[in-house]
């Protein structure tokens, strides 16, 4: 026999690896799952089952009545010294019983002339009503004939005119009113004897001053129809 160098070399086998003695012919036919996961998400039991009723709804009116004012206040200049006005709003039955009195403000609007606003009645129920409508130098007006008004909703009222001259704001047009008047009238003197407060009052047309178109407006008022 002849011997090379290769065939007398041993050989050794690698001791650290263990090979497969199988491999799996299929992938597993089911994942695992978990037992955690909940089989139902829980609900609460206290949420309440209807909302109050004057809430705000989703459209921003309230529940109760709401009503827009459509003003004329009588001599008012073009461009009055305080566009913005306070007025009450008195509702009655068909019975003359009060069973709302409110008050707003109500914005001039120069296009047109008029004082408009809205005013939030409350929670009286829909129906038929009489109102009646306050302003500082102005008599008490009430709105032509029974007003229908729907709970829930912006009711449009309509127009209505107030006449001035109520200086004292007693909802008459008589001499109380007329002596404020004079006191204040400056129109080519000075003013006999009058406070700020009621040359303001006694500024019929709100244009700064107290003269002659303030007294024929006065007198235009005095032979109207009383405060209503």
């Amino acid at each position: 026999f002849s011997y090379t160098a290769a065939s007398l070399l041993p050989i050794i086998q690698p001791t650290g690896i263990s090979t497969p003695t199988s491999i799996p012919t299929s992938a597993p036919t089911s994942l695992p799952t978990s037992t955690a996961i909940p089989t139902r998400i829980p609900t609460p039991t206290s949420l309440p089952t209807s909302a109050p009723t004057m809430t705000p709804s989703a459209t921003g009116i309230p529940r109760g009545i709401v009503a827009n004012l459509d003003l004329i206040l009588k001599g008012v200049a073009a461009s009055p010294l305080h566009p913005v006005r306070s007025v009450s709003v008195d509702v009655y039955n068909t019975q003359n019983a009060l069973v709302a009195s409110k008050s707003t403000q109500v914005h001039f609007v120069s296009a047109i002339g008029n004082f408009t606003g809205s005013v939030d009645l409350g929670a009286i129920p829909s129906g038929v009503y009489i109102i009646k409508i306050k302003s500082d130098q102005y008599l008490r007006s009430q709105l032509s004939g029974i007003q229908s008004l729907l709970s829930g909703s912006t009711n449009i009222l309509p127009q209505v005119s107030l006449n001035a001259g109520d200086i004292n704001g007693d909802n008459k047009i008589n001499i109380a009113d007329y002596s404020m008047l004079v006191g204040c009238y400056s129109d080519l003197l000075a003013a006999s004897s009058c406070t700020p407060a009621n040359k303001l009052l006694s500024d019929l047309t709100d244009d700064g001053q107290v003269n002659q178109f303030d007294y024929n407006l006065f007198l235009r008022g005095l032979f109207s129809r009383g405060g209503e």
